[in-house]
């Protein structure tokens, strides 16, 4: 019977030491899924953030591109002004000399055309 207590005693020994084991395993995996349920929080929250930073970057695009196209329009106008002015503008003082040469080149030139058909 000695033998069977001690059998029994080892039994017990061996199981106890069998749940301390398995108690031991069961909070490392407790401890690993809280460490992996804190990183999955903070990549959640990062990714979250950077989703934020994504639409905030591309509403400045799109403010962008509207701006831009205002831009674009107005540089339009100014060109055709600028085409207006340059076809229409008045002559400088050099500009006005030759002009002024050559319309009295005109003249005498048509003076000496028509003095000739009069004789």
């Amino acid at each position: 019977m000695d033998n069977l207590y001690i059998l029994l005693v080892v039994i017990i020994l061996v199981l106890l030491g069998i749940f301390w084991r398995l108690g031991s395993i069961l909070q490392q995996l407790e401890n690993s899924q809280s460490t992996n349920n804190n990183y999955n929080n903070d990549h959640y929250y990062q990714r979250a953030e950077l989703l934020k930073k994504e639409d905030e970057i591309l509403e400045k695009i799109d403010d962008l591109s509207y701006h831009l196209k205002e831009i674009a329009s107005k540089v339009e106008e100014i060109e055709h002004v600028a085409s207006v002015f340059g076809k229409y503008k008045l002559p400088n003082k050099k500009e006005q000399k030759e002009l002024d040469e050559f319309a009295i080149n005109e003249e005498v030139f048509d003076g000496i055309r028509n003095a000739g058909q009069k004789t």
